[in-house]
């Protein structure tokens, strides 16, 4: 709850409150929940720490293999993130958010033929079609496979009126199907409707990505440069890294 807040100060009262409790600290349990709290204050490293040593303490601990994959992940690992994704497969298949966390290792890799894969089999299973097929519409975008991914975000539109990830991607193609440098009307709308996501929702990394992405395209290098180091903050990751590198470099700019 703190986490999607962003309430870090509560979280690092939990973290102590964690500390404080008698006995139990070396469990696999009690490193699992501090790794938790870093990684709600997205801190990839602190929590890789703590959940190594809860897989030390019970190398069967489902959650803290997983956790340790999302640690991996933020932390701009993603091949090993894959790593602990899979492990976590071969350990309990049916897990529940397991297609998603391994779709986004493999979409972070750039890996859309296993992403692909990924999104086919969560449709297979059928338990929620519509997360599957969210999964599958990612892919589709990131891709560029525009006309798939227009079928697609037409039939999931008319089944829900307003879903944030839907208005992202939407934008995504649209921008995916202009030109790298738009038209002004255009760049402000696009601008405008990515802004009101990212205000909208406090863990809107994927919204904020595209944002300076458009405007790196565009020549707002400052404002995009601003928003790649407000990413790299909680997306460690050679493609922000590189990204950011490019838009100072573009600005003149050489301090990162």
């Amino acid at each position: 709850i703190y986490g999607k807040k962003g309430d870090k100060e509560k979280l690092a009262g939990l973290l102590k409150n964690l500390d404080k409790l008698p006995g139990g600290q070396e469990s696999a349990a009690s490193y699992y929940a501090r790794g938790k709290v870093h990684l709600a204050m997205a801190n990839p490293s602190e929590a890789l720490k703590s959940l190594v040593e809860a897989r030390k303490a019970d190398r069967n601990h489902i959650p803290s293999i997983e956790a340790l994959g999302d640690a991996l992940l933020m932390g701009g690992r993603a091949r090993d993130a894959a790593v602990s994704y899979r492990l976590v497969a071969s350990l309990a298949p049916q897990r529940r958010g397991l297609s998603a966390r391994l779709f986004a290792a493999y979409l972070a890799l750039r890996g859309f033929k296993a992403a692909l894969q990924v999104a086919n089999e969560a449709l297979k299973q059928g338990d929620d079609t519509r997360a599957a097929k969210i999964i599958l519409l990612r892919v589709l975008v990131a891709s560029g496979q525009t006309d798939e991914a227009l079928v697609l975000l037409d039939e999931l539109k008319a089944r829900t009126s307003d879903d944030r990830r839907l208005r992202l991607m939407a934008i995504q193609v649209d921008v995916s199907n202009a030109k790298p440098v738009m038209f002004k009307k255009d760049f402000d709308k696009a601008v405008a409707s990515l802004e009101k996501i990212v205000d909208s929702d406090r863990s809107g990394n994927d919204a904020t990505f595209v944002l300076a992405t458009v405007m790196m395209q565009n020549g707002q290098y400052d404002q995009s440069a601003e928003l790649w180091k407000k990413l790299l903050k909680v997306r460690k990751s050679n493609v922000v890294l590189r990204a950011r590198i490019s838009t100072l470099m573009a600005a003149s700019k050489y301090d990162l």
